[in-house]
């Protein structure tokens, strides 16, 4: 046996030994807490027991997923008709919509800021609008410090 090859079989037993003791050390850690704190090491290694138990457990869906025969697919792709993204204009619907929301717009009657007021109203809102719904950017001690 050369030296090289002593020189790697002795790295090789040192690098497992500290594995080893690294490994000892650890059970005892657990030995000892599992002597002081028995119930809730109990907890624990159940906890760890469902968590593995469900990652490793098969995914099912509550429903079985039923394949469609080609001819079926083929009537559903025929009573297939798409609802259109925007209204057309003669729509009626869209006329009742645009006067449904003019009778729920708001004026504002003063300056925007972090309260103003909305006609009809008489208490004042909060804008939250806007980033300053605070009141932080007007505040002369804020900007001081």
């Amino acid at each position: 046996m050369s030296t090289q090859e002593a020189t790697s079989t002795l790295s090789a037993m040192e690098s497992l030994s500290r594995y080893v003791n690294i490994f000892n050390k650890l059970a005892d850690i657990l030995v000892g807490e599992f002597q002081n704190h028995p119930y809730r090491s109990l907890i624990d290694v159940s906890i760890i027991v469902l968590i593995v138990w469900y990652l490793m457990s098969k995914r099912r869906s509550a429903v079985p997923p039923q394949k469609l025969s080609k001819k079926q697919e083929d009537e559903i792709i025929e009573d297939w008709e798409p609802v259109p993204l925007v209204p057309t204009s003669d729509d009626s619907n869209v006329d009742a919509t645009i006067n449904a929301m003019k009778e729920h717009e708001y004026v504002v009657t003063s300056v925007a800021d972090v309260e103003f007021t909305v006609e009809g109203k008489k208490d004042k809102v909060i804008n939250f609008g806007t980033n300053n719904f605070l009141g932080f950017i007007g505040d002369k001690d804020i900007h001081e410090k």
